[in-house]
């Protein structure tokens, strides 16, 4: 079955481009641009695999906002674009071959769609006169839209979802193409499973990278793959790796005298200052509740007056003891009345851990 699909190189075998600005990342815009494409060594296209426009055109983040790939594909290898638009001389909108594509204006465009026969204009199909038994089956048409990478892995060169999964249509179902290529080889998928990638490529359809497991399985692989959206990577975040380092050495030294009186107070006004950003967020960090990926030596022994009524031990002893006695009647019963008299701390912090509203970090 290898031989009979076209052959793509690796994102490790992409060719080099110099260099631009730097991401809060550490990384160039050419080296995160070189390893978002996989290329098609029988057309020639550097098909994109990351993030993409609604139209098919992949999408890159630069200097804070969205840039459609192929535009900073132009801008990358020739410099500026001088003109409106930049036209794909192969018909392949996710590709980003800078040797694909070429400046013009928008009639350009419009006249290379209506070239194409993309222009939207009604055509009376050719009427497919073969019965049901003649048609190619699922198993023929999967076959048809793979590509085979250097490093084993059977890329989908069809319709995509818009998390990045491959789609086949099934007669009136749409279907992801990794969870048909299991079913094909490995037969039915068990109720109440997925369908997970030992290779972490969503568009690889290759059974031999697939494995079944549960959505906590999966979400677990995600985490430990280092692929959420934490950190410097996250849309919200105003803060880098290297800025949160740097506060929590800071407060290290320095740390709140009351945390209890909130972030106006100690050193949060000083950091806010010096990093422009709101006091809350300085406080988070001292709390715990954001950035606790950055490690810092020293850190779990700092002082714990940050503003919390309760520590991780009473929180570990209010989990097991819910773990033993759960909440017959949701967070009004009985259990949370009697730990709030017994370890006299407000009722609705115990209410707020049996519903995992707080302290999610907490093992018991």
């Amino acid at each position: 079955m290898h031989a009979a699909h076209p052959v793509i190189e690796s994102k490790s075998m992409a060719h080099p481009a110099r260099c631009t600005g730097r991401s809060r990342a550490g990384k160039t815009l050419a080296e995160r641009f070189h390893e978002k494409y996989i290329c098609n060594l029988q057309s020639g296209c550097w098909e994109w695999i990351a993030s993409k426009h609604k139209d098919g055109y992949g999408q890159i983040g630069v200097d804070g906002r969205t840039e459609l790939a192929h535009r900073a594909s132009y801008r990358l290898h020739y410099g500026e674009i001088p003109s409106e638009c930049i036209r794909h001389t192969c018909d392949n909108p996710s590709c980003v071959n800078p040797q694909h594509l070429v400046p013009g204006n928008q009639s350009q465009n419009m006249e290379d769609r209506k070239a194409r026969g993309r222009d939207g204009a009604y055509r009376i199909p050719a009427i497919d006169r073969r019965s049901r038994f003649q048609r190619p089956s699922l198993a023929d048409r999967f076959k048809e839209k793979i590509m085979v990478s250097a490093d084993g892995c059977w890329i989908w060169d069809a319709a995509r979802t818009s998390q990045g999964y491959g789609l086949i249509i099934d007669g009136k179902r749409r279907l992801q193409a990794h969870r048909v290529s299991y079913e094909l080889h490995n037969g039915k998928i068990p109720r109440n499973l997925v369908v997970r990638h030992k290779c972490d490529t969503p568009l690889c359809v290759n059974p031999a990278h697939l494995e079944l497991g549960t959505r906590g399985d999966n979400v677990r692989d995600r985490g430990n793959r280092d692929r959420t959206a934490r950190g410097s990577r996250s849309g919200k975040a105003v803060l880098t790796e290297a800025d949160a380092s740097l506060i929590k050495k800071f407060l290290l030294r320095h740390p709140p005298i009351d945390g209890r009186r909130g972030p106006r107070v100690g050193p949060y006004p000083f950091l806010a200052r010096w990093f422009e950003v709101g006091t809350s967020v300085l406080w988070s960090i001292y709390a715990e509740e954001t950035w606790g990926h950055v490690i810092v030596d020293g850190w779990d022994a700092r002082p714990r007056d940050d503003g919390r009524v309760i520590d991780v031990e009473t929180a570990r002893l209010v989990k097991r003891f819910l773990l033993r006695h759960p909440p017959q009647r949701g967070r009004n019963s009985g259990q949370c009345e009697f730990l709030s008299r017994w370890l006299n701390i407000p009722r609705h912090i115990v209410s707020n851990i049996s519903c995992g509203k707080s302290w999610k970090r907490v093992s018991v």
